[in-house]
């Protein structure tokens, strides 16, 4: 049975590139700031130079609709990595308590905290997420195929509306997953601390995960009421940098217990054989980007 528990643990390590999506920062910053940024610094430039604005309202709400579609995935794209390496914690703390138990250890702790890290989130989020992400989408295409026979009136009301939407969507996301990440990384630390104290009679001695200093979120949420969900458009960045942060803080901590097991064992190296899967159609989206 330590075997076995060795082998799951380390195929959870080995598909780790499964279930963890790191955030490019630059893409995060080109795609959520950089282009409403240019959008906007386009218009302001044009009414500057003409002295009136030659757009009108409907050619700016095309740039509305495929801008905020654009800022839109960004949110849901936070909100499904997060759910992925959810899934991955999972298999993580269950794999690593199979290993203590066929050591012989006592796992009553790490059986708590494996309970408390499936429960830390509920899927139904994640749908949601993706329910109301496909229907924006579906919407401004619509919108977008449309509008020339839409009032003036009518284009200024959808455009608010879109502008609304995407702000608190952004604000909402932002925060959801900045708490839900604060809290695995809570469970994360304090099972490893379990984890390291069931095998504290083992040589060589095994660390822990040190837990993140977490962050008071009301400010944010104040910020972000108060700048219309203009702040959330940066808090975003930062949201996606601690969630980075925190997964390769999760793969230095197995790249350990992998060396930690091959000093206990005495073993030069250790291969696992594992099926590759097949990417999805957003993993290939997002490998395209």
């Amino acid at each position: 049975m330590g075997i076995a528990g060795a082998d799951r643990f380390l195929n959870c390590v080995l598909h780790r590139s499964d279930r963890d999506v790191l955030l490019s920062f630059a893409v995060m910053l080109i795609a959520v700031i950089g282009v409403p940024g240019l959008i906007i610094w386009q218009v302001v430039s044009m009414y500057i130079d003409n002295e009136f604005m030659p757009h009108s309202i409907l050619e700016f709400y095309i740039y509305i609709l495929f801008m905020s579609m654009l800022i839109a995935f960004f949110a849901f794209w936070l909100t499904f990595a997060l759910h992925r390496h959810h899934e991955r914690d999972v298999e993580w703390t269950a794999s690593l308590t199979e290993y203590a138990e066929g050591q012989g250890k006592n796992t009553i702790a790490m059986e708590a905290l494996s309970e408390e890290m499936e429960k830390a989130m509920n899927r139904k989020f994640f749908w949601i997420a993706l329910a109301l992400f496909v229907i924006f989408v579906v919407s401004n295409v619509l919108q977008g195929i449309f509008y020339l026979f839409m009032s003036d009136e009518l284009a200024l009301i959808l455009e608010n509306f879109t502008i609304a939407y995407i702000a608190i969507c952004m604000s909402l996301t932002d925060l959801y997953v900045m708490d839900r990440i604060q809290k695995m990384d809570s469970i994360q630390s304090r099972f490893s601390q379990a984890f390291s104290d069931s095998m504290v009679d083992e040589v060589p001695v095994l660390g822990s995960m040190n837990e993140r200093k977490h962050q008071r979120l009301w400010p944010h949420a104040i910020l972000m009421v108060v700048t219309l969900g203009l702040y959330g458009l940066i808090y975003i960045i930062w949201v996606a940098h601690t969630m980075n942060d925190h997964i390769m803080k999760q793969w230095d901590y197995e790249r350990e217990i992998v060396e930690w097991m091959m000093a206990k064992d005495n073993v030069d190296s250790i291969d696992v054989c594992v099926t590759p899967k097949k990417m999805n159609l957003i993993k290939m989206i997002y490998r395209f980007m």
